[in-house]
């Protein structure tokens, strides 16, 4: 199996080097291979040398590109247009992933018939979370949870079928 992993990022250079560090520290188990795309979409802070740093001593396979045309949209598209993996993920350039985000990742596709994965997302607040935040059943801020076990998550279209598992 081979995973892409694309990350896009906009003028993301505060928090970008705890979401690189947690890719570098990834856990992957023997006959798992993949790639981290990096795309950066037209930022005008620090991102690129953070980034460019990142591809010279990460020791992974990176690939750095440069995305002018701005919006997410753009990146996600020069991301994927760029994948070779039989599998693309997709992560956000403000979080710290789980060292065995790749191989639950690559476990859950080899274990379920689906077309897509997601997991737990659970947020990490740098201050007090708000008091008029409401969490429970707010999907928007980044909250997905529910528990510990697979669950089959059906979508309006029935071709779609994906499975919410602790990565």
């Amino acid at each position: 199996m081979f995973i892409s992993v694309v990350l896009c990022t906009y003028n993301g250079s505060d928090g970008l080097g705890k979401t690189l560090a947690s890719l570098r520290n990834q856990s992957v188990p023997e006959g798992l291979s993949w790639e981290l795309i990096l795309v950066d979409n037209n930022s005008t802070d620090n991102t690129r040398n953070i980034l460019e740093e990142f591809v010279q001593n990460s020791g992974l396979q990176v690939h750095y590109l440069f995305e002018l045309k701005q919006g997410r949209a753009f990146a996600l598209n020069t991301g994927i247009r760029n994948a070779r993996g039989d599998i693309i993920a997709f992560t956000d350039d403000d979080v710290i992933l789980d060292s065995q985000w790749l191989s639950g990742l690559a476990d859950t596709f080899s274990r379920f018939d689906c077309s897509a994965v997601g997991g737990r997302i659970i947020p990490v607040w740098n201050q007090p979370q708000p008091a008029w935040l409401e969490m429970e059943g707010q999907q928007v801020v980044g909250h997905f949870e529910y528990g510990d076990r697979a669950k089959e998550i059906l979508f309006a279209e029935p071709i779609l079928r994906a499975f919410e598992v602790n990565l």
